[in-house]
């Protein structure tokens, strides 16, 4: 849950992220990895999130339609 959420704020930012599942696997099964950035034993590594900016830009990217959304709005 966590880590969506951080990807959805992560894109409000401008900022691209992505969730790495083979990495978590490999923290969690080698111990070299693991003991090379300090992960303790007995613990475990729930997800990784990747984030930074894209080194390339889309171009003719359809813009859609705008939907007006009020969040705070009951009906």
């Amino acid at each position: 849950y966590y880590l969506s959420v951080m990807s959805y704020y992560a894109h409000v930012l401008g900022v691209g992220s992505t969730l790495m599942d083979s990495l978590k696997l490999s923290l969690n099964r080698g111990r070299n990895m693991r003991d090379r950035i300090g992960i303790p034993r007995g613990s475990s590594i729930l997800g990784v999130l990747s984030l930074g900016y894209a080194s390339e830009r889309f171009v003719n990217v359809p813009e859609g339609i705008r939907i007006r959304i009020d969040w705070n709005r009951v009906r």
